[in-house]
């Protein structure tokens, strides 16, 4: 099983939605440690080099020294569950003030 944990940013193949072996995957990383050692499928928020449109909560702005370049979690609306398969190498891990925004921005989406 996978050894994700929750805000550990990761490589991901986005490609459209594939079945695989009885489970949905989708085409990097936020969420509650025990699911993610116990399950082959994390849920996932895309990040991105280009600036946003958008405003919190759908989009938020990581500090500039997390990544090598200015990077966005690009619009939280569109949360998805990506199999592990397609993870591949580990880039960062947020830190806990930015993973506190994250889940603020997906708490006020859902109301």
């Amino acid at each position: 099983m996978a050894r994700i944990l929750r805000g550990e940013v990761y490589w991901a193949d986005w490609n459209p939605v594939q079945p695989r072996t009885g489970r949905i995957a989708a085409g990097s990383d936020s969420q509650h440690d025990l699911f993610n050692r116990k399950s082959e499928t994390v849920i996932a928020m895309a990040i991105v080099s280009q600036p946003q449109k958008a405003e919190f909560p759908l989009t938020l702005e990581l500090p500039r020294k997390m990544l090598p370049k200015s990077s966005w979690v690009q619009d939280l609306a569109k949360i998805r569950t990506i199999s592990v398969d397609r993870l591949g190498k580990r880039i960062a891990v947020l830190h806990a003030d930015a993973l506190d925004q994250l889940i603020v921005g997906c708490l006020e989406l859902i109301g």
